[in-house]
């Protein structure tokens, strides 16, 4: 028993730990765009009609790159939504017949329980914030990606424009 105990230490050592290193790393805030991303997206329809085919197509180039970059981001976050998921459901289910009215064998919802367990379990916790934060991540990231992918196909459809009327 007490070895399952030290494996369950150093198994929320290293949650903290990546819940540490997500937080500061990756963070929880906006996303901060590369100037030459937040020149393209600062546009005016003047700045616009002054550009030639090939600067149109270079922006449109950059913009496509950077909505990629921010599609490999959101599956990087999904990957830690799947994982941290999963090893909730694995503390879940070894924590599950410490939970019931008769010794765990009554039927709970699995809904209480795992909140249940989230609250008493500081394991559960931290991966509990890393699913949450992650989540957030991905939606955030997956409307940004989302909006470079219209813009850059605006700009190419622009250009096309430009090339036909010369």
């Amino acid at each position: 028993m007490s070895g399952d105990a030290k494996s369950a230490k150093d198994r929320l050592k290293e949650f903290e730990a990546l819940l540490n290193e997500y937080t500061q790393k990756i963070g929880t805030y906006g996303i901060v765009y590369p100037q030459d991303v937040t020149i393209i997206l600062q546009l005016t329809k003047d700045h616009l009609r002054g550009m030639s085919p090939e600067d149109l197509g270079e922006d449109a180039f950059i913009l496509s790159q950077y909505g990629l970059y921010l599609q490999k981001e959101k599956n990087r976050h999904s990957i830690r939504v799947d994982w941290a998921n999963g090893e909730l459901d694995l503390l879940i289910a070894r924590e599950a017949g410490n939970y019931g009215m008769d010794g765990g064998k009554s039927f709970i919802k699995y809904e209480l329980l795992s909140s249940s367990i989230v609250i008493a379990d500081s394991a559960a916790q931290a991966l509990y914030k890393i699913v949450k934060h992650a989540r957030a991540r991905v939606t955030e990231i997956d409307q940004m990606s989302y909006q470079m992918n219209i813009m850059s196909k605006a700009l190419i459809e622009l250009q096309q424009t430009k090339r036909y009327k010369r």
